[in-house]
């Protein structure tokens, strides 16, 4: 193979981009990598950057329109050709609309007895961005020297992730500028892992409580369909065998029927009271504020607390799961208030916009340490509150002055409409 030949594909096969130039700057020679550059940025047929174009002219365009890059390569290359030094080298931006990229331009005399010069731009992206970090971490450890530790991430050669914990502090006094900062990295790896593997064990344990509470309320559903469906049609049925036996019966038989009978209807009035406490039909068939409505008309007879229910914007379906944390945190709640709180009468307010309904119930009893409260183990009501707020990713908020009053808040998120 001549010797030219393998001189060129030995060129080719460079990643730098390589052209050598005349004493004038025109484009004697380019490599096969400068070829593909130029052709993909604006010079598809090599006419400003393939041979026979002058190099010195287009840099010399270049710098007429301003940039400032270009009269410095124009200034070094002459430099060179000149013989004024041996060579000349310049980092520069390159940017796409893809992507940033930065390169390395250097040129340099072909040999000591000509002028000819070979110019070559090598990509030197990965090279800039890794001293941007540098530079932007060196940043970060002055401001956080003697404050926080900083938490860095890496990646060992097998691809697994190992941690570091690096704290910093500055080597000078307090009246000069620091002149170096000094500081010391452990291994966190195993801690961080740990970290991970209890937060995926407690979304577990959530997603378990999750399913539980489902389960739960599907329970009460079921048994509150079946206490109203089959068994009380038993004794509605049993209720209507007694009255038509009451009604040819001896007078001391019939009055002995008639009793029974009273004391059957009494029954039936209680299993369907048991029913709706379980689950009212109302929340799954019609919603969140009829139920609502449904439950503070017997709520106020049997407790002598007169509720005022205001709304805004609530009048729709919400997610079966929203729906049943409102109802249960405003049903526990008001239970608390007739049950704690002393009081003649309470409020309840809940509002819904595009992404969360509110809801707010607050009373001027008697009040108490929510922290304490919180605590003490007999307060499952307020604790189960809280998980089933969590569960739907939702925020309760509790707040109560002893002697002044309570007021609990929930936020629960609502799915995000399809624009």
């Amino acid at each position: 193979m001549p010797n030219h030949e393998l001189s060129t594909r030995i060129l080719d096969a460079l990643d730098e981009h390589v052209a050598l130039l005349a004493a004038d700057g025109t484009i004697v020679y380019v490599n096969a990598a400068w070829q593909r550059f130029a052709q993909a940025n604006g010079d598809p047929e090599l006419r400003h950057t393939g041979v026979g174009a002058n190099y010195l002219d287009v840099c010399r365009q270049s710098a007429q329109a301003g940039d400032p890059q270009a009269q410095a390569t124009l200034d070094g290359i002459q430099a060179v050709i000149a013989g004024q030094q041996a060579s000349f080298q310049l980092e520069y931006p390159c940017h796409s609309p893809h992507e940033h990229r930065w390169f390395t331009l250097t040129a340099m005399l072909l040999s000591p007895d000509e002028q000819r010069v070979v110019v070559t731009h090598r990509l030197i992206t990965a090279y800039k961005e890794a001293e941007i970090v540098s530079g932007e971490m060196i940043t970060l450890l002055a401001q956080a020297a003697l404050t926080q530790p900083v938490i860095l991430r890496g990646r060992q050669p097998d691809g697994t992730t190992i941690w570091g914990e690096l704290r910093s502090w500055r080597v000078a006094d307090d009246a000069n500028p620091p002149l170096e900062i000094a500081g010391v990295a452990h291994d966190i790896t195993e801690h961080m892992q740990t970290e991970a593997d209890l937060r995926t064990a407690a979304e577990q344990l959530q997603m378990i409580a999750r399913r539980l509470v489902d389960a739960h309320e599907q329970e009460r559903q079921n048994l509150a369909r079946e206490l109203h469906d089959e068994v009380g049609q038993v004794l509605a049925g049993l209720t209507m065998t007694l009255s038509g036996a009451a009604a040819g019966a001896p007078p001391v038989l019939a009055a002995t029927l008639a009793c029974a009978q009273t004391t059957m209807n009494e029954l039936i009035g209680r299993l369907r009271a048991v029913s709706l406490d379980l689950r009212p039909a109302l929340l799954d068939d019609l919603g969140l504020l009829p139920a609502l409505g449904w439950y503070l008309d017997r709520y106020t007879p049997r407790t002598g607390v007169q509720v005022e229910l205001r709304h805004q914007g609530v009048s729709g379906r919400f997610p079966t799961a929203v729906e049943t944390v409102a109802y249960r945190i405003i049903q526990e709640t008001l239970t608390n208030v007739a049950c704690h709180a002393g009081v003649p009468t309470a409020t309840v307010f809940l509002r819904a916009d595009g992404t969360h309904l509110m809801l707010r119930v607050a009373d001027a009893g008697r009040g108490f340490d929510a922290e304490v409260a919180l605590g003490a183990r007999a307060t499952n009501g307020l604790r189960g509150m809280h998980e089933r707020v969590q569960m739907i990713g939702g925020i309760l908020t509790i707040e109560s002055v002893s002697g002044q009053g309570t007021q609990i808040t929930a936020e629960l998120p609502l799915p995000v409409a399809d624009p």
